[in-house]
């Protein structure tokens, strides 16, 4: 028996198509429906993953990838870093769980490491999630840092970088990305991670070797791999 493969509005929405267009650069596969992601911002019951205003209000900072961010993690959404709190004897969510998407196509990305970056005070982390997650069609990988909270980049999930699938070593260039994502947070005076909260392709000890590389010979260290 033929199996057909999904067509492309069958995968993703035309907004959908225009986002990762857009962001990933790639305007070859669905060029007679592209249109400008900005026009749909915030718009709902659209059957996929629309962009959203920041929660400062800003439409243009991590739009896109904040978008691209939520289609590629769809999936596993309601096992992101997520902030509860208590009140009026209610528990309150931070991260918004919605399932939205009516494609055919379930994305399954990888988890890579979970790290926390401080703990401001009791039950008070800053969790920050790192995962692989392959675009079909658009044939291209993205790493997404998702938080439990939106008040560090105004959004919970954004790609912090992409690369082609033809990259011989995905891990490798995940890495890479991870890497150059903390060296960066290095840069504008952050500190070391405070620990390691879970494991995933890379374990808590190979973390803890880039982060001596990093917090410890910043400025030696060789960040052309993606260039």
């Amino acid at each position: 028996m033929k199996i057909n493969a999904p067509s492309s509005k069958e995968l993703y929405t035309d907004i959908e198509h225009s986002i990762l267009s857009v962001f990933l650069g790639n305007y070859e596969i669905n060029t007679q429906n592209l249109k400008n992601p900005y026009d749909f911002v915030d718009l709902e019951d659209t059957g996929g993953i629309t962009p959203q205003t920041s929660c400062y209000g800003e439409k243009e900072k991590h739009c896109l990838s904040s978008a691209v961010a939520r289609i590629a993690l769809h999936s596993i959404q309601n096992t992101l870093p997520q902030f509860r709190y208590i009140s009026h004897e209610e528990i309150v969510e931070i991260r918004k769980i919605s399932w939205q998407r009516n494609s055919k196509l379930h994305l399954r990305p990888k988890h890579l490491l979970e790290i926390n970056w401080a703990t401001s005070g009791p039950g008070f982390p800053w969790p920050e999630s790192y995962h692989l997650c392959f675009i079909p069609l658009y044939n291209r990988y993205v790493v997404t840092a998702s938080s439990d909270c939106p008040d560090v980049y105004g959004y919970t999930d954004i790609v912090i970088d992409s690369f082609l699938a033809e990259e011989a070593d995905s891990q490798k260039f995940a890495k890479s990305i991870i890497k150059k994502w903390w060296s960066k947070q290095a840069s504008q005076s952050q500190e070391r991670f405070e620990e390691v909260y879970a494991e995933g392709v890379f374990s808590a000890d190979e973390a803890e070797d880039w982060a001596d590389e990093i917090w410890g010979e910043s400025d030696t260290e060789d960040w052309s791999l993606l260039n």
